[in-house]
């Protein structure tokens, strides 16, 4: 006998009845093949994975061979150009195309440093209660399920205008702190806005582990512009590696080892100043 999943849709509940009224809304065969198990997960959290409505992909960019998309000309004025002074770089998933987020180090002439973290400007494509605003907000996410990814917007913006792809000028939202390398990174400075950037390098999380940790890179894992660029970005790396540790001071903890033990083994990889 073949093993099935019904979904059945309440109708109504008679107060005077001990059972409610409904239909069968969807039925869902076998139980264990991979794309039924993958549509149930996605009814039993009503999940939203329609086609986009053809309206409201009139509200998207063009961006075709022939009239490619490019960053307009007031937006220079408005917001600050990171494309060739700050060296960016994205950390995702192997085969990632959505990549929403990229980190960035720029040398300061004092020897300091400033770090970035960079988010895709979607607000700049997406305009409050428009039809893809609506749109989005009903999707609420992109879900990832084996095999299927199911976005929050159109391909055009998730795979492309909003995915800070390597060597694409993008538009970003950015948080950017001034750090002093040479005494543990304390923050200087930090400055919030919008801004353009250009990412330098993709990686995979095991790529810029093996960068981090000075290992071979394997076959297809090579970084464009030669061993000078590798070096670069192997400090670029150990800088955000540091900077991302966090540091608890604790002022005049006394001398008790157990209870400096016991706070090693609860934070870990987290690093802290001791202050007497």
């Amino acid at each position: 006998m073949l093993a099935i999943t019904q979904f059945i849709r309440i109708d109504g509940w008679d107060s005077r009845s001990k059972l409610p009224r409904g239909h069968v809304a969807r039925i869902l065969v076998p139980i264990g093949e991979i794309n039924a198990e993958n549509m149930a997960l996605l009814m039993e959290n009503d999940m939203n994975i329609s086609p986009f409505s053809s309206a409201s992909l009139q509200e998207l960019p063009k961006d075709t061979e022939n009239s490619p998309w490019v960053v307009q000309e007031e937006e220079y004025s408005k917001r600050r150009d990171l494309r060739f002074s700050h060296r960016a770089c994205s950390i995702d998933p192997p085969g990632s195309k959505d990549v929403d987020d990229v980190l960035s180090i720029c040398e300061l002439p004092n020897s300091f440093l400033e770090v970035g973290v960079h988010i895709a400007d979607v607000s700049y494509f997406v305009k409050e209660d428009s039809l893809l605003d609506l749109e989005a907000r009903s999707r609420r996410t992109t879900v990832y399920l084996v095999g299927s990814i199911y976005h929050m917007l159109p391909p055009i913006l998730s795979e492309n205008l909003c995915s800070l792809r390597e060597g694409k000028d993008r538009l970003a939202v950015s948080v950017i702190w001034t750090v002093d390398p040479k005494n543990d990174f304390e923050v200087l400075d930090v400055w919030c806005g919008r801004t353009i950037i250009r990412s330098r390098h993709k990686m995979s999380y095991a790529q810029a582990q093996a960068i981090l940790d000075g290992q071979p890179l394997c076959g297809g894992w090579e970084i464009d512009g030669g061993p000078e660029h590798l070096t670069q970005l192997q400090a670029d790396l150990r800088n955000l590696a540091t900077f991302a540790q966090p540091e608890i001071i604790l002022q005049n903890p006394g001398t008790d080892s157990a209870i400096l033990s016991r706070i090693t083994r609860c934070l870990g990889a987290i690093k802290f100043r001791i202050i007497f």
